[in-house]
């Protein structure tokens, strides 16, 4: 998680690419339905990133996290630089 995480605050989309299974689902608060395949979740993280240049996952130590198999959940806390 953390070279994925590491690959988002550097914009690091090849990383990004690699780090997720063309079928992942993401689970957005407050989104009625998940952003489906790898292709479609760096789309929209590369917007995020034109709404918000200067977010930053805080990622070490993490807050939250656990998994099983090939599923993973966590809470992530975003900052500004």
């Amino acid at each position: 998680m953390q070279t994925l995480d590491d690959a988002w605050n550097s914009q690091d989309w090849e990383v990004f690419r690699r780090r997720h299974s063309e079928d992942t689902a993401v689970y957005w608060p407050g989104q009625p339905e998940p952003t489906r395949g790898r292709h479609n979740h760096e789309e929209e993280s590369k917007e995020f990133f034109k709404t918000f240049p200067d977010n930053h996952l805080i990622n070490r130590p993490y807050k939250i996290l656990f998994g099983q198999g090939n599923h993973r959940a966590l809470w992530q806390i975003f900052t500004a630089q």
